[in-house]
């Protein structure tokens, strides 16, 4: 005979939990990285270590 089987919820809850947190943090980290980019590009220097982005490479 069979019998009727319910499963909890609980650790599906909790796995979707932690995957969100952690899409959350990914998504926070890309959005810092994008800001720190657009800051460099204002001030007209480039985001990499020792380059600088003048007006007059840009004219030549």
């Amino acid at each position: 005979m069979l019998k009727e089987v319910y499963h909890t919820t609980d650790e599906l809850y909790k796995l979707r939990k932690l995957v969100s947190a952690y899409e959350a943090l990914v998504r926070a980290g890309v959005r810092c990285i994008k800001q720190k980019s657009a800051i460099y590009r204002a001030e007209h220097k480039s985001h990499k270590k020792g380059e600088i982005i003048s007006e007059m490479k840009s004219n030549q």
